[in-house]
């Protein structure tokens, strides 16, 4: 599984970057035989003026060309990612297992 960690408006901070690799790891590690590539793209939407302005979009492209799309938004760059990253091994595991039974 290829991962990539876009950030805009933010400081690209390793810290970030590493965080953001090692949660898509925990979460989705266990379908990596099954997904081409993740794309984890945090965006600080409202700059300096805080809020719940921190977004995260995470795309997951399975083998078969399927696509699993999720996006969060919270106070921190790591709350978002966690988010995403959990709803989006939870959409993982629908998407396989919908493609399992054969619907």
């Amino acid at each position: 599984m290829n991962i990539d960690c876009i950030c805009r408006h933010l400081k690209p901070e390793p810290t970030i970057v590493d965080f953001a690799k090692r949660r898509a790891g925990l979460a989705l590690g266990r379908f990596a035989n099954r997904i081409d590539s993740l794309v984890l793209r945090i965006d600080d939407v409202n700059g300096p003026r805080g809020g719940l302005d921190i977004s995260c979009l995470g795309t997951a492209t399975l083998h078969g060309g399927e696509t699993v799309v999720i996006t969060a938004r919270h106070t921190s760059a790591q709350g978002a990612v966690i988010e995403v990253m959990t709803r989006l091994r939870q959409a993982v595991i629908r998407t396989l297992e919908r493609a399992r039974i054969g619907h």
